[in-house]
């Protein structure tokens, strides 16, 4: 196992091998949507690859999000109430502010693309 370890720490050494933070990790992947707590996409962040979160307070974060960034070509839809009710959404990719409708009242998100 030592052979496999010492050749694991010489990864760094090769050109164009690198780490990838989990954004960039996840644009190659096909893209994610990032929820941030303030406008501007500053603040908390929480963020999901796909599927679908029927309520956010789940995570902590119901009733938070006041922006949003969608990388690779996802498209989200963001609710404002669980289960993915009342007013909703559609995003593409991008850096949006969520407009009075929707700022810190989404609770429920689905990638739909």
């Amino acid at each position: 196992m030592s052979s496999i370890d010492s050749k694991l720490q010489e990864l760094h050494t090769i050109p164009g091998v690198e780490d990838l933070s989990q954004e960039n990790a996840a644009t190659c992947s096909g893209g994610r949507i990032i929820l941030y707590g303030r406008k501007d996409q500053k603040g908390a962040k929480i963020s999901f690859q796909e599927g679908a979160i029927s309520d956010l307070n789940d995570f902590n974060f119901g009733d938070r999000a006041s922006s949003i960034k969608i990388t690779g070509d996802q498209i989200w839809k963001l609710w404002v109430d669980t289960d993915f009710g009342g007013f909703y959404k559609t995003f593409g990719p991008g850096n949006h502010n969520l407009g009075n409708r929707l700022n810190n009242k989404v609770e429920s998100i689905s990638r739909i693309a």
